[in-house]
């Protein structure tokens, strides 16, 4: 299986691949579709490979400043493209992966890549204790 996380930071969006037991791939973008053509480019390139995206969610209330208007948004487009595309897509809430932070691979520097391989990790991990 292959796990991407994703982390729709105020401006930039990480992601992290994970395949094989390491991760493969990760890199930030100001650009969500930048983000959604590497988890295009992962699906065509390990065919029949199962694969889901795990995706920060926002759960802010109050009143939105652009930040949280343009993470909202890439949200809405990162998970929404998938799901037409046939590629599952898992929300969960930022806390899933502050457990998991220090132990991101330290080649993995960028503060959103490193989020979202902490997202996967925390998947990885819930998924191995039935959660």
């Amino acid at each position: 299986m292959i796990v991407i996380g994703v982390d729709p930071g105020s401006v930039f969006t990480g992601a992290a691949v994970h395949q094989n037991g390491s991760f493969t791939f990760w890199a930030e973008s100001d650009d969500p579709i930048v983000i959604w053509k590497l988890i295009r480019a992962v699906r065509r390139n390990n065919p029949g490979v199962p694969l889901v995206v795990i995706l920060e969610d926002f759960l802010g209330s109050g009143p939105r400043n652009k930040h949280a208007k343009r993470t909202i948004e890439v949200i809405g487009y990162i998970r929404y493209t998938c799901i037409a595309h046939g590629i599952g897509v898992e929300l969960v809430p930022q806390q899933y992966r502050k457990s998991n932070v220090m132990n991101v691979p330290t080649a993995i520097e960028g503060k959103d890549e490193k989020a979202a391989a902490a997202h996967v990790l925390s998947y990885i991990e819930r998924k191995a204790r039935g959660i």
